[in-house]
This record gives C-alpha cells, sequence and structure tokens, in this order.
C-alpha cells in the first residue's frame, strides 16, 4: 500500500513531519524532513510516499524493485496484514498546521 503527502506551493522554509501508527496507535513509522526554496523562487509540488508491505514483505518488494527499499516501512513485530483495523498517516507541515488520514487494513 502506498503512502502520499503532497504539499504545494511552499515558497518559505518549511518542515514537514509524517508519522504512520498502527492501529494500537504505535508509531511504525516517522520522516522529517527540510525544504528550503531559494528566495524568489518556490516548489509547486512536494511529493512525499512511502510504502507499507501489506501483501508483501519488504525482501519480496526489494526483489521486484530494488528502489522501492528506501522507502518502504519495516515493521518488526508482526506484519501489517497481522493488523487488523485503523491504522493514521499524520502530516505536520510549518505554518500549514496538521493533516491525519485514516485508513482500514481488514482482518485476514
Amino acid at each position: 500500500m502506498g503512502l502520499v503527502a503532497h504539499l504545494q506551493n511552499v515558497n518559505d522554509p518549511t518542515r514537514v513531519t509524517l508519522e504512520v501508527s498502527d492501529p494500537s496507535g504505535t508509531s511504525v513509522w516517522t520522516r522529517q524532513l527540510n525544504y528550503a526554496p531559494t528566495a524568489g523562487y518556490y516548489y509547486p509540488n512536494i511529493w512525499i510516499w512511502v510504502v507499507l508491505p501489506v501483501a508483501a514483505d519488504t525482501q519480496a518488494l526489494a526483489s521486484e524493485n530494488v528502489r522501492l527499499t528506501a522507502n518502504t516501512i519495516r515493521l518488526t513485530d508482526k506484519p501489517a496484514a497481522e493488523r487488523s483495523g485503523e491504522w493514521t498517516l499524520r502530516v505536520q507541515a510549518d505554518r500549514a498546521g496538521t493533516r491525519t488520514m485514516k485508513f482500514t487494513l481488514a482482518g485476514p
């Protein structure tokens, strides 16, 4: 499953924090990024993405496309497919506030 945050028209230095939490509320992935456009310029579109392996493990994804490896959430305890329920993607950006998206993974 691909999770994507899309920021538009970033013209000031901006820090973005993303977090994915499983149904128990445990944070399974976080990333903090900083964007600093040159004065007088802006970033019209910023796409930040990560893969949550649901139907395959990290090794299977890597064998299909090694470029996905850097953007794949590595779950240590049990796979996402065994963590049914409501997951959360939270994105916080300076001056833009926080956006939260919920999605549900059904059990096996």
